[in-house]
């Protein structure tokens, strides 16, 4: 009688566990934080890149069919370097430092273009104006 008591106890402890293992896994999965000075794009594997921006915190997504892309909205230098010469003949370095961010409202569409937040695209397209503007 006692072993079937504990075979019972033990069967109900292992279910338990079990349950709360799948939740425990289903939360971690289900829910996704943004830190501050980034935001974040879902890829729904039906639909594409969704319009909404999600700001920082906590958010829910479907562990299957949706992916979080987080990306960084704070104000990053960049430096761009090029060399020139003037009327004389001679030298000349110039270095300008850009300052640049995305809009937060645009990222979708900046994503969907660029591929990834990778503002050294935009800067190159800069520089090279740059260089024909002398």
């Amino acid at each position: 009688m006692a072993s079937r008591l504990f075979s019972g106890l033990m069967g109900a402890l292992g279910r338990g566990a079990i349950a709360v293992g799948v939740g425990a896994f289903a939360v971690t999965e289900c829910l996704y934080t943004i830190d501050p000075g980034h935001r974040g794009i879902i890829f729904n594997r039906f639909g594409g890149i969704e319009n909404k921006v999600r700001s920082e915190g906590a958010h829910f997504r479907i562990p299957v069919l949706q992916k979080p892309i987080i990306m960084d909205v704070r104000t990053q230098p960049r430096t761009i370097t090029t060399e020139t010469g003037s009327k004389d003949l001679q030298n000349v370095h110039l270095s300008l430092r850009v300052l640049a961010r995305p809009e937060a409202v645009k990222l979708p569409q900046i994503y969907q273009k660029l591929v990834r937040s990778d503002t050294s695209a935009v800067v190159h397209i800069t520089s090279f104006s740059l260089v024909l503007i002398r």
